[in-house]
């Protein structure tokens, strides 16, 4: 017959906490600890579902959320949900932001009204037409010297 050891209070209340224990086992002055540390995992995970269904139906997030939350959210994300959608990148984006926040952050780049590509697009458009003026101006100062000059003398 196995002989039941009883633990300390102290080690009841961990375990509970970890959920390793039967509910039976948690002391009574720990039962109010154990209520409101579950709780708040309930919650955590009410809010990381918030924040995936936040994320699918606006491809953004639209309201605040805490770095836990965020970090609950990645966590339960479905490996479905992961691959086609933009909601991990989306969260990751969220969790960096708030990194930067929370620490003081040092500078970022100022950012420009124009996105990038558009940017690159516009830089392209203006070299291409500077190498076509550019062999325009050439092919008619190529003209003017032939018809100019058509004895070959040079114009004397």
């Amino acid at each position: 017959m196995r002989r039941r050891v009883k633990l300390p209070a102290v080690v009841a209340a961990v375990m509970a906490l970890a959920g390793f224990a039967p509910a039976g086992i948690v002391p009574a002055g720990f039962a109010p600890a154990v209520a409101i540390a579950s709780s708040g995992s309930g919650a955590l995970a009410a809010q990381a579902g918030a924040i995936l269904k936040d994320c699918q139906a606006n491809g953004q997030l639209t309201h605040t959320y805490t770095k836990a939350a965020l970090d609950e959210a990645l966590r339960v994300m479905s490996p479905t949900v992961r691959q086609y959608s933009n909601c991990y990148d989306v969260i990751q984006g969220a969790l960096s932001g708030a990194a930067g926040h929370i620490g003081g952050g040092g500078g970022g780049s100022g950012g420009s009204f124009l996105p990038t590509p558009v940017i690159v697009i516009l830089v392209l458009l203006v070299l291409g037409g500077v190498t076509f003026g550019a062999l325009a101006v050439r092919r008619r100062q190529g003209e003017r010297g032939t018809d100019g000059d058509q004895d070959g003398d040079g114009g004397l």
